[in-house]
């Protein structure tokens, strides 16, 4: 891996922390230098709801890091994603890395605040885009995007491109070279196009479309992990320590289904399945995201490279009953659908770049919902005391 440093933004939240600790260890003589502004904290609080398992500040984590581990090679700075921070950290701290996962990720909560989303995470992304170009455009760019950009069409969700085939009138156009070497790079498009159902999904389309013309136009080698559902309480750094611990949410706006299932199971509420609960996601453990990332540190590619991160996909219905399965006496509800989304629908996405890139995910789910269950019993009644934060 060139360069010396790793930047982390988003260096504060349910993957960026781990993903800190991770790169920390894999990578002793190197500082990895997060970022965060702290917002998901204030976001939760706004929505009446806490993380599950109490987390300390970002000093804190800090501290106990070295006190558990030996190690001091985290440093976070808690502020914003402004171009200016973003060059003096690139050339006075020799990154040779940023792996960007800052964003407001809720889709509910991007309904009710589009255009602080749309700002918040398109600013950030522009902003490291230009910072990089600037300072060094070999600097690699890892960003996280999301699944949800394809929406759920009828079609197998791959990652590649169509290229427009060039038309053989193109040599007799007058100023213009048959076989323009950058033809293919300017004439191509998704073979799944976006159609991401929420204002957040649409920001990250547009990222990603960022993310392919920086490399395009400025050379910046930059790689787009395109998340699935992630779930889980932690991974084998946060259970070193309880200060080291990375937040779990369970609210309606951020807590992810899967989680939010496993809050409402421990608490005796009914896991509420909206609608006819045919909609099926691809999801991820915690622990498997986090490798994934760490591992597409060491990828190579010089241009833009898109991947699919996820294991298995599950339905609404199929989800429920595997937490109702996990946990004895739970009932499971329908509940009039709060989203505009198809309720049952095809969909199958592509994960072989992912496995042969990335390496095969290896948490099953009921593994996964085992931990959860035991790691979050003994904050039962932190839950049950915000459980109104389940549907709202």
């Amino acid at each position: 891996m060139k360069g010396n440093n790793i930047l982390v933004t988003g260096a504060d939240g349910v993957i960026g922390w781990p993903v800190c600790m991770r790169l920390a260890l894999k990578y002793p003589d190197k500082t990895i230098i997060g970022i965060d502004n702290n917002e998901r904290r204030r976001w939760v609080d706004e929505c009446g709801s806490v993380s599950a398992i109490p987390i300390v500040s970002m000093e804190e984590r800090c501290l106990a890091f070295e006190e558990v581990t030996g190690q001091s090679n985290i440093l976070l700075i808690g502020d914003s994603i402004r171009k200016s921070l973003l060059k003096l950290l690139l050339s006075l701290r020799g990154i040779g890395t940023v792996v960007h996962l800052a964003a407001q990720p809720s889709a509910p909560y991007s309904m009710k605040y589009p255009l602080y989303t749309l700002r918040n995470n398109n600013d950030a992304t522009l902003a490291l885009i230009m910072a990089i170009k600037e300072v060094n455009p070999k600097i690699r760019l890892i960003e996280t995007t999301t699944m949800g950009i394809y929406g759920t069409p009828p079609i197998e969700i791959e990652e590649d491109f169509y290229v427009i085939p060039e038309p053989e009138a193109f040599e007799f156009l007058p100023g213009h070279e048959h076989r323009n070497p950058t033809y293919a790079q300017r004439h191509k498009l998704p073979l799944t196009p976006f159609q991401g159902g929420s204002w957040y999904h649409r920001s990250k389309s547009y990222d990603a479309s960022m993310l392919q013309f920086a490399s395009f136009r400025y050379g910046i080698p930059t790689v787009d992990l395109r998340l699935g559902v992630v779930i889980g309480v932690g991974t084998a750094e946060t259970k070193k320590d309880s200060r080291l611990a990375t937040r779990f949410d369970f609210d309606f706006n951020f807590g992810v289904l899967a989680n939010r299932f496993v809050a409402q199971a421990l608490t005796g509420y009914p896991l509420t399945v909206y609608g006819e609960g045919g909609q099926t996601r691809g999801y991820i453990s915690l622990e498997d995201t986090v490798q994934r990332i760490v591992n597409a540190v060491e990828l190579s590619n010089n241009g833009y490279l898109p991947i699919n991160i996820l294991d298995k996909c599950y339905s609404v219905r199929e989800m429920a009953q595997h937490v109702a399965k996990s946990h004895y006496g739970t009932e499971v509800q329908t509940v009039p659908n709060p989203r505009k989304e198809l309720e049952d629908h095809y969909y199958h996405p592509s994960t072989s770049r992912m496995r042969k890139l990335l390496g095969e995910p290896k948490d099953s789910l009921d593994d996964v919902l085992k931990d959860a269950f035991t790691t979050l019993e003994p904050y039962k009644e932190r839950i049950a005391s915000h459980k109104e934060a389940f549907m709202k």
